[in-house]
């Protein structure tokens, strides 16, 4: 399975490999959770000897199971290798598949050429999971030990259940956590910078990326 680059400029995945997804059938790519994090890619499902990671080739080089140096406006074109006669000559690093990239080059007798890409943006939590308040919490603890055979009265007397679940026991307090800590409209933005061109002699491609 092959794409081109021009595919992966459309989405801005902020790694080459999370613009991939649902571009490629067989190929299972999910985000890594984190910033800064690798998407979990898995070509040839999941190995628990080597893990699931494919073999990344750049420009004919083997360089591991990581491309987070790699930004996705750089790539020519990307080749995925699925088939294990396909991936054979990696060895056993190619057992979860191979993926061959090449990056983009300067041209013979090109004219200097500068490009800027980049965009900016929001993101935001748009669900949160529905937490129980203190009285809810309260109300679980003596139905937990109900259930265990205890008598529930040895934690809260039915009085004392009544006023955390009305909120007027003294040092009744509830707090969203999420609410406190997940932050709203936060900003994201990436940027990419290149320089190519070529004479007679010789030819470039210089690029730089930032991600935030």
């Amino acid at each position: 399975s092959a794409i081109k680059g021009d595919e992966l400029k459309k989405l801005t995945g902020g790694n080459a490999m999370n613009a991939l997804q649902g571009k490629i059938n067989g190929v299972q790519i999910t985000g890594g959770g984190g910033p800064g994090t690798s998407p979990r890619v898995i070509i040839r499902g999941v190995s628990t000897v080597n893990g699931s990671d494919p073999l990344y080739v750049v420009d004919g080089m083997p360089v591991g199971t990581n491309i987070n140096f790699l930004d996705q406006n750089d790539i020519e074109s990307m080749q995925v290798l699925k088939d294990a006669s396909a991936a054979a000559i990696y060895g056993t690093r190619g057992s979860n598949g191979v993926v061959l990239i090449t990056t983009k080059k300067g041209k013979k007798n090109d004219k200097v050429s500068i490009n800027v890409n980049g965009y900016y943006g929001w993101q935001n939590l748009t669900r949160f999971p529905k937490l129980a308040n203190a009285g809810q919490y309260v109300r679980g603890l003596a139905e937990a030990a109900q259930n265990r055979g205890e008598d529930p009265s040895k934690l809260y007397s039915p009085e004392e259940l009544a006023k955390w679940e009305a909120g007027t026991e003294p040092g009744y307090k509830s707090y969203d956590y999420y609410d406190m800590v997940m932050r709203k409209n936060v900003p994201q933005y990436h940027i990419n910078a290149n320089v190519t061109g070529g004479s007679e002699k010789t030819n470039y491609y210089l690029s730089v990326a930032h991600t935030g």
